[in-house]
């Protein structure tokens, strides 16, 4: 829809459009792990990857060597993909760093999308409250990586729930 933000969508279609309320649309995550087969650049931030690497156990040269490759626009870094594309750190249906995984990843489909996304990704979509969605796609904690810390459940791609 022209006008809108990802994510949201007139509430009333049908009535006049100064009643119409936009309503956030939350995509829950199923780590289908679609994204992570999709080609592009996951751009990382130098915080990222000091995050990637302890989490790895590797220095922050070793990751960057290993691990990263100069972005398109030549601005910064990206993540290397495997030779059919998807990301480096796909193992099986799993990410392999998900506690520490980039702030791109995390975001995705409820803060940036591309067109069509609906077509492979496997999220499950609802309308929430303003706030709800706030909270739901709040990405701007830091990266942690420590053993000692327990990571909280990444609230985008968090695994489905297994309560009855």
């Amino acid at each position: 829809m022209a006008g809108l933000a990802p994510g949201r969508k007139r509430a009333n279609p049908s009535r006049s459009s100064r009643l119409a309320r936009v309503v956030p649309t939350y995509y829950a995550c199923q780590r289908c792990t679609a994204c992570c087969r999709w080609p592009g650049e996951v751009r990382v931030t130098e915080a990222e990857i000091q995050a990637l690497a302890r989490h790895l156990g590797l220095s922050e040269d070793d990751f960057i060597q290993y691990h990263t490759r100069v972005r398109v626009d030549r601005l910064g870094l990206s993540l290397m993909e495997k030779p059919n594309g998807e990301c480096i750190f796909l193992g099986g249906a799993d990410c392999t760093v998900q506690p520490v995984k980039p702030r791109q990843c995390r975001e995705f489909p409820n803060l940036w999308r591309f067109p069509g996304f609906q077509d492979y990704c496997q999220a499950v979509p609802r309308e929430v409250s303003d706030e709800e969605y706030l909270r739901l796609t709040q990405t701007d904690r830091p990266p942690t990586a420590s053993p000692e810390s327990s990571p909280q459940p990444d609230p985008i791609c968090a695994p489905p729930s297994t309560h009855a």
